[in-house]
């Protein structure tokens, strides 16, 4: 599956900036074609110090799509630069873009578990 990923950091408020992203942002993106879902994903330091670039990282949005040809579409559409835009404007913090290709790997027991859901 393929996915575009926006890091964000030293957002000045993660609050506001979430709802403004929930409400302006991806209400547009899913209506794109090709677009599956979004998640957002908030980060927490689990040790005192980060190294040198990777401090105060606050959010991940992710955007998954049905292919590498509807990525494509979107980052070159008129609507897909125009969000592009919209989201760099946005002048709360700083961010990262990235598209990448999501492997998923699941544990024995939590496949088995799926398996015998699928049953019941």
């Amino acid at each position: 599956m393929y996915k575009t990923v926006g890091v964000y950091r030293n957002i000045k408020d993660v609050k506001a900036f979430e709802e403004y992203y929930v409400n302006e942002v991806m209400p547009r993106f899913l209506r794109l074609p090709g677009v599956i879902r979004m998640e957002i994903t908030s980060l927490f330091d689990v040790t005192e110090q980060q190294p040198n670039g990777m401090e105060n990282i606050q959010l991940l949005v992710e955007t998954y799509y049905e292919s590498k040809k509807a990525v494509q579409y979107v980052l070159s559409s008129s609507i897909g630069k125009d969000i592009a835009k919209k989201i760099m404007e946005n002048p709360t913090g700083e961010v990262a873009s990235f598209v990448g290709r999501e492997k998923v790997f699941y544990t024995r027991a939590y496949l088995e578990e799926k398996k015998e859901d699928h049953h019941a």
